[in-house]
């Protein structure tokens, strides 16, 4: 007998029996679980995953078969070593966790700091094998003081150094010391101070005196005391005695206390506004810029001379040139030309732009002002329109919307009175069809007042629905006037719809759906025309 059963691997113990027969017979208890072989991970035992810690790898296997990187280890096989934190990427490296080793030329701990050169003293480095010296020292070294005053102080006595080379110095003394570090006093006698032979003589206040002999002088007899007798002066300067010394007289283009500088004429800056300055002979010449003159160059030559700048321009002088500073109006190198400011098209709203001496005007079409007619005239600013009624702003003139029973271009007209009354003799009856309220209306002209009620016109009520070919009563803009519901609407003809061979009827529908039935045989005939 064949019994096959599913389990789940690393799944608990399944326990199962089987009996054969009756009470006492045979039977068979069996215990089981599924687990994968070494290495072998998942549902199906098809994931290998074998722990290593050698060259390949160091890691460690997870209960999912997946890898775990020992500690130091990263990539993807944990095969690449955690250098030490901080280690200089790209200066140092590392062949297994927690070390830093360096590159050439670079040392410490994190492998961050460059290697100086050799034998380099006083100095640092940016990269490898420099010798930047530090400030007062020099050399391929860095070992010379170069600022040996500042760093050893050898001069004594209150002396001065000076630096003049590389570890060399030398020490200005004051009066009273000498020395090459100012380590002599000067108020011996046994330092023998006087120079030239001159002799050295104590005072009564313990200084030092020294008595010159002829021809020297200075405090220690340091300076040669010359006469004319040594012919001093130089460059044929002549010499003449003064006191105990001389004066010499220089000749021309000579200075100097001997005569032995050479002066220059252009020192003195002779020459005016940029002017060249050369020797010539014993003085200068002078070479001057375009556009001045003069032995100086001092005169700045008018290059308006004989310029004429037309229609009132002005001629300025400028260095070597001139420039025409033109009315307003015109353009050109001497004003020639006339601007024409039409030409930017300045007016506005279809204003006619008209070119003036100096200027444009513009004349504008009805409705619009300004310089430029770009002015919106408000008609409705003097509010014309009277009894209520709104005033809308029309290019060159005004509309009035009247409100029910005033009429007319600023709404003055009562419609009411004109409906009571008659139109010198001629008013048309109208009868209404399909409007209850619209009984009494009238259709007037413009020929003078009203003075009597409307006749009675006949057959109205029977009148057709439809616009004659041939009619007597004009309706283009005609208006109804109601005397006792004053409403306003229009009439339109149009004869392109006449189909009846009534002639005396007009049919229109108006505004508010009512359709108004027009009689022409009221006498006497007439026209109603546009209010």
């Amino acid at each position: 007998m064949t019994k096959q059963s599913v389990a789940d691997v690393g799944g608990p113990w399944i326990e199962e029996e089987q009996r054969w027969g009756g009470p006492g017979a045979a039977h068979l208890r069996l215990s089981y679980r599924v687990t994968c072989a070494a290495h072998y991970y998942g549902a199906g035992c098809e994931v290998l995953c074998r722990p290593r810690d050698d060259a390949f790898g160091h890691y460690t296997c997870s209960p999912a078969g997946e890898i775990v990187c020992k500690a130091g280890w990263t990539g993807d096989y944990c095969s690449k070593p955690r250098c030490l934190p901080g280690c200089d990427a790209e200066h140092g490296h590392c062949l297994k966790p927690d070390e830093c080793i360096c590159h050439s030329g670079w040392v410490g701990e994190l492998c961050d700091q460059c290697e100086r050169h050799p034998g380099c003293v006083h100095g640092t480095c940016s990269r490898p094998w420099d010798c930047i010296c530090e400030e007062g020292w020099g050399g391929l070294f860095c070992n010379q003081d170069l600022n040996y005053c500042t760093n050893h102080r050898p001069c004594r006595n209150g002396g001065t150094c000076h630096n003049t080379g590389q570890g060399s110095y030398t020490c200005m003394c004051p009066p009273e010391y000498t020395g090459p570090d100012c380590e002599k006093s000067l108020h011996s006698c046994a330092v023998r101070p006087c120079l030239n032979g001159g002799a050295c003589v104590p005072d009564e206040g313990g200084e030092l005196a020294c008595a010159c002999p002829q021809g020297y002088e200075g405090a220690r007899c340091e300076t040669r005391r010359l006469t004319c007798s040594d012919q001093p002066c130089r460059n044929g300067g002549i010499c003449e005695p003064r006191g105990a010394g001389y004066v010499c007289v220089c000749p021309v283009g000579y200075a100097g206390t001997d005569c032995a500088l050479e002066a220059d004429p252009c020192a003195a800056g002779p020459c005016r506004n940029g002017a060249t300055c050369t020797r010539a002979g014993d003085g200068f010449k002078c070479t001057c810029r375009p556009g001045f003159r003069g032995n100086r160059c001092e005169i700045d030559i008018d290059d308006c001379a004989g310029i004429m700048c037309e229609h009132g321009g002005t001629c300025v002088d400028l260095v070597n040139g001139q420039r025409c500073q033109c009315a307003p109006g015109f353009v050109g190198p001497r004003c020639e030309t006339r601007v024409d400011l039409c030409l930017a098209k300045p007016c506005a709203n279809g204003g006619e732009c008209l070119i003036l001496d100096n200027d444009y005007e513009c004349r504008c079409r009805p409705g619009f002002a300004g310089k430029d007619c770009s002015i919106d005239i408000d008609e409705c600013s003097s509010s014309p329109c009277r009894n209520g009624g709104t005033c809308r702003d029309r290019v060159d003139g005004y509309h009035c919307a009247c409100p029910a029973g005033w009429g007319g271009k600023a709404c003055t007209v009562s419609l009411a009175e004109l409906a009571s009354r008659q139109a010198g003799g001629h008013l048309r009856r109208a009868r209404a069809q399909n409007a209850a309220n619209a009984g009494g209306h009238v259709i007037r002209n413009t020929w003078g007042k009203c003075d009597a009620p409307a006749p009675e016109c006949q057959n109205a009520h029977n009148a057709a629905a439809e616009e004659c070919k041939r009619k007597t009563l004009n309706t283009e803009s005609a208006r109804l006037l109601a005397a006792l519901d004053p409403r306003l609407s229009r009439l339109s003809a149009d004869s392109a719809y006449c189909a009846n061979s009534d002639t005396s009827l007009v049919k229109r529908a108006l505004e508010g759906g009512g359709v108004y039935v027009l009689d022409d045989h009221c006498l006497p005939p007439t026209y109603a025309t546009q209010v």
